[in-house]
């Protein structure tokens, strides 16, 4: 992936290949808690898995398929983990603004928000995370693109799905909570429970 970054077949083909390494549902019928054991998470960023994604989605920002799942998955799987180096990794400089900004060049792609916001609420969870990447997430504009992103998907239930799920994580700080309200968070939420009445996820 570093030698071949201009060449969006390779970076799609890379992250793919991470991201089944780091995915158990793709590659592992474990549980998760056992599949966490194995330390391929840990591994992945140590050699700079992270790095190389990152850089794939600032190269390639144009090109849904790069910025898809096969990145975006990746970094939700990594920032999923418990180990504090990841979550360090992933919410360095730029990090997060790769995301924000790749959410906002392909908001009208359902898939893209799906992970996106996915991305951001592993990144923010409350168990294993640095809580600095809450406070990080909210300053580089992720709020408002995760509520962005729920009012213009509101028919998708997953992109409604995970953007609760980010906003729950990043309501855990007070500030957080002051721009969640500022930014229409609460009425989105609404919203979601309303279209999605009969969905009990």
């Amino acid at each position: 992936m570093k030698e071949h970054g201009a060449s969006g077949k390779v970076q799609r083909a890379g992250c793919l290949a991470l991201k089944s390494l780091a995915c158990p549902c793709y590659s592992d019928k474990r549980p998760v808690s056992e599949f966490v054991k194995t330390g391929i998470w840990s591994k992945i960023g140590a050699k700079g898995g992270i790095e190389a994604v990152v850089a794939a989605m600032k190269e390639h920002r144009k090109d849904w398929e790069v910025q898809r799942q096969e990145d975006w998955g990746l970094l939700a799987n990594l920032a999923r983990g418990s180990d504090p180096n990841n979550h360090l990794r992933i919410g360095g400089k730029g990090r997060i603004e790769a995301v924000v900004d790749g959410m906002e060049e392909h908001r009208k792609v359902g898939d893209v928000q799906q992970e996106g916001c996915r991305a951001l609420a592993n990144l923010a969870q409350s168990s294993g995370s640095d809580p600095n990447n809450r406070l990080r997430i909210g300053a580089e504009g992720g709020i408002w693109a995760v509520i962005q992103r729920m009012k213009a998907h509101g028919a998708w239930a997953e992109v409604q799905q995970e953007g609760c799920r980010a906003l729950l994580n990043l309501a855990h700080n007070s500030a957080n909570r002051l721009k969640i309200r500022a930014a229409g968070g609460v009425e989105a939420v609404v919203a979601c429970m309303k279209e999605h009445d009969k969905s009990a996820k």
